[in-house]
């Protein structure tokens, strides 16, 4: 089917709440080069009241919880970054690979082993990998490594240089960038 023509044409960007936005932002920047775009804060003017019933009714969050702050950065190629920071003594862990949900977005990168180490250098963490990207993925350097951000969030270092077998029976493509 495809896209829906006036309706759906891309993902445009990714949202992650986080800890502390200033220390979540300083890790994506120097991981991935990511650039802020801009910061969004809660209307001084309007009561803490009126504020939370508007997140719950809008944003869906739980009754006590306070938007603190938002950040949209801008990463490469692909779809931005929104960072949203709030107050909530409910707050739960980031997810881990084997939650419902939304539990990591990847970034395409060239060089595996150098972005491998600017998520260290960053205050990150690499797990076990890289590893070869198996099955319908597999292809000469085609390879994939999950990181963990320091507020734990799941983030995927994926390189696919070569053609995949599943591009043998479809012709839609995987985004990957222009060369």
């Amino acid at each position: 089917m495809g896209a829906v023509p006036g309706v759906v044409r891309a993902i445009e960007h990714v949202g992650i709440t986080v800890p502390d936005i200033e220390e979540a932002s300083a890790f994506l920047e120097k991981a991935f080069g990511a650039e802020v775009i801009y910061d969004m804060k809660p209307d001084p003017g309007a009561s803490q009241v009126d504020s939370a019933l508007d997140s719950q009714s809008t944003l869906g969050i739980r009754p006590g919880a306070l938007w603190k702050a938002s950040r949209m950065l801008r990463l490469g190629e692909g779809p931005s970054i929104e960072l949203f920071e709030y107050s909530d003594e409910q707050q739960a862990r980031a997810a881990i690979a084997s939650d419902i949900g939304i539990q990591h977005f990847a970034v395409y990168v060239d060089d595996m082993a150098a972005a491998r180490q600017r998520v260290i250098d960053a205050g990150g963490r690499a797990l076990a990998g890289p590893s070869l990207l198996p099955g319908l993925e597999s292809g000469e350097g085609n390879m994939w490594l999950y990181t963990l951000a320091p507020w734990g969030s799941l983030i995927e270092l994926v390189s696919f240089p070569s053609p995949q077998p599943y591009e043998n029976g479809t012709p839609l493509r995987r985004w990957r960038p222009e060369t």
